[in-house]
């Protein structure tokens, strides 16, 4: 299906509408905050014609060797909570996470 430019534009407002109350709803398990205000994920890509939308997404690191453990749990718990969220939303796309 080949959407006229117009239509495209205003799918693309919908889908961007959509992902910014994903990530307002998504809270990240280390801080207690919303991604939103995180900045795990740096940005989405949208490829209608494979059905895929791509999340780029920041590594956090840990200094302490100490932390890493639950640093990485916390984070997989977020990254899961998101592709989940992302699942229900755009149930027809796939989800890929580039970290």
């Amino acid at each position: 299906m080949i959407l006229k430019s117009r239509e495209a534009g205003k799918m693309y407002e919908i889908m961007h509408k959509q992902l910014d109350a994903v990530l307002d709803r998504v809270i990240d398990h280390q801080s207690g905050s919303p991604l939103s205000r995180v900045g795990l994920v740096e940005r989405f890509r949208l490829q209608p014609d494979k059905k895929r939308l791509l999340v780029f997404c920041r590594i956090m690191s840990v200094d302490h060797a100490c932390c890493m453990v639950f640093n990485n749990t916390a984070y997989d718990q977020t990254i899961e909570d998101l592709r989940n969220e992302l699942t229900k939303t755009f149930p027809n796309f796939t989800v890929q996470f580039i970290f």
